[in-house]
């Protein structure tokens, strides 16, 4: 319990330090690596324990000049904060819906980085496509009625998919193309089409592990396909 006081401590400060943001690209990251090593430590539990002492953070982060910010490496760290928010106050969400879909835009945005294995950002990407798989937070897409933006991850996966990923980073995938389709009322066509081509034979742009990720995606989901 103590450990816990310390590291909301921690990010009530790193929250009042990104009040206003610092001038430059490190100070920016030093923050952000820093409340990210806090809640990573952070135990899932209800709103009401969180809100308190790191409500500042909670609002610091989905600041729009955060959210929307221009660098890479600043944006994946405010989506790895953001996917440890979802993960500790899960299953409720702090946020609005708008700040949602401006959430996950960011977090599908992380995606496309997964193909290159060798970076030294691959890791958070791994650790955020993991948590939103493990506690299927990719669901609120639906509610929130963001096709477009489920279409566009599906193609990603599919599109990074490689037989140089480990099996969790595929299985992760899987989970969570398997879950949104589960859980929406009807699959849609458009969407149905984003699985089904990559199956097409003139998509070179596509590795064996994606087409067996379409493939296992159908057979999981063949009630509904």
């Amino acid at each position: 319990m103590e450990e816990e006081k310390k590291l909301e401590e921690k990010l009530k400060e790193v929250g009042s330090k990104l009040e206003t943001l610092p001038s430059s690209k490190d100070g920016v990251i030093k923050l952000l690596k820093q409340a990210a090593a806090c809640l990573s430590e952070m135990d899932q539990s209800p709103l009401v324990s969180v809100s308190e002492s790191t409500q500042p953070f909670l609002d610091a982060i989905v600041k729009p000049e955060l959210l929307k910010h221009h660098d890479r490496d600043v944006k994946l760290l405010v989506a790895t904060c953001i996917c440890e928010i979802t993960r500790i106050t899960a299953p409720e969400a702090p946020y609005s819906d708008d700040v949602l879909k401006d959430i996950f835009h960011l977090i599908v945005g992380t995606f496309s980085g997964l193909s290159d294995t060798g970076s030294p950002s691959y890791g958070r990407r791994v650790v955020i496509l993991e948590t939103l798989a493990k506690y299927r937070s990719c669901v609120v897409m639906l509610d929130l009625e963001c096709d477009d933006l489920v279409n566009k991850m599906f193609s990603a996966f599919f599109t990074v998919a490689s037989d140089d990923h480990q099996e969790s980073v595929l299985s992760s995938m899987q989970t969570i193309v398997v879950v949104l389709i589960e859980e929406s009322e009807d699959v849609r066509e458009d969407l149905l089409l984003v699985i089904l081509s990559v199956l097409g034979r003139n998509r070179s742009d596509i590795s064996m592990a994606g087409r067996k990720l379409a493939l296992n995606v159908i057979e999981h989901c063949a009630g509904k396909t």
